[in-house]
């Protein structure tokens, strides 16, 4: 699809595409694409915004590729997540009727779930395009590794990747996996910021009745806030949120709430914070940042 036929935005939450026109919007590949939500692909809800059709998909408990090169991702983690992609495409492949041209394999469109789960942006829309479908993924690839420098075995599958004519999923796994030992059971957990003390995590829920989503975290530090946030939550769609709002913190396996001097308060059950103040979180504990509303569901 033609960049002028949508319009695209993204925040830290959703990425949204709205149509030029109803008719290039592919009901079928839309109701295919529901099925295979938990197979690797993001989920995309349609909806409508001045009369045109608008997809939205929520990417509240994603990290894209491109961030996490950005906090040092390993060459090994990042073949390990080009795997994961691959067995994705094989599967797109196998189930027919949604196209591999639909998918965008740029680096920012491509996430890793809280749970370690890869998954795709397929677009549900008529295409005419020619493009190879594992050209634009053989240009990120190649230049991940100018950019990052990347050496050894990494850089020589993608300069040999250069040479050869792709036309399957499958070719491109035998390419780069024929002689390596990654099964699904032996993939690593990729931990994909921050470090952390004991293996004990939170899971903290937004109950604001539009921007419904949750976060786990397993950091020392995890700042609330909003803006270009790299460990921790970006909440911008509250403006009344401060920059720098609040952090958990992980201590002894414990985790506590601080507020970090913000304008309009954090509290916990209802319990206004002091500047610097910290708080143990337990199950259950409602926390207020300005207006808006979370609640742990799940504790260490």
């Amino acid at each position: 699809m033609k960049q002028s036929e949508y319009a695209v935005y993204r925040d830290a939450v959703t990425i949204t595409y709205i149509l030029s026109e109803e008719n290039l919007y592919n009901i079928v590949e839309h109701k295919v694409l529901k099925e295979q939500e938990n197979n690797g692909f993001l989920k995309c809800y349609k909806s409508y915004y001045n009369g045109h059709i608008k997809l939205l998909y929520d990417i509240s408990d994603c990290t894209d590729i491109e961030t996490l090169l950005e906090r040092g991702l390993t060459e090994e983690e990042l073949l390990q997540i080009l795997y994961e992609v691959i067995l994705v495409l094989i599967k797109c492949e196998e189930i027919g009727y949604l196209s591999q041209q639909n998918i965008s394999f740029y680096l920012q469109d491509i996430f890793l779930t809280l749970d370690n789960q890869v998954k795709l942006l397929y677009l549900p829309v008529e295409t005419s395009s020619k493009k190879l479908p594992f050209k634009q993924l053989q240009e990120e690839m190649e230049r991940v590794v100018y950019k990052y420098q990347y050496k050894g075995e990494w850089a020589e599958k993608i300069e040999k990747l250069k040479n050869c004519h792709i036309d399957t999923a499958q070719q491109l796994l035998n390419l780069f996996f024929n002689q390596m030992e990654f099964k699904n059971n032996q993939i690593k957990i990729l931990q994909y910021s921050g470090e952390t003390t004991k293996q004990q995590a939170i899971i903290i829920e937004c109950k604001d009745g539009i921007h419904h989503m949750h976060v786990k975290i397993e950091q020392n530090s995890f700042i609330l806030g909003k803006g270009n946030i790299i460990k921790g939550w970006d909440l911008r769609f509250n403006p009344a949120i401060s920059k720098v709002h609040a952090q958990i913190i992980n201590k002894d396996g414990k985790y506590y709430i601080e507020d970090l001097n913000s304008t309009n308060g954090t509290y916990v059950n209802g319990k206004l914070l002091r500047i610097g103040e910290t708080k143990l979180l337990n199950y259950g504990d409602r926390i207020l940042l300005a207006d808006t509303r979370f609640e742990v569901i799940q504790d260490c």
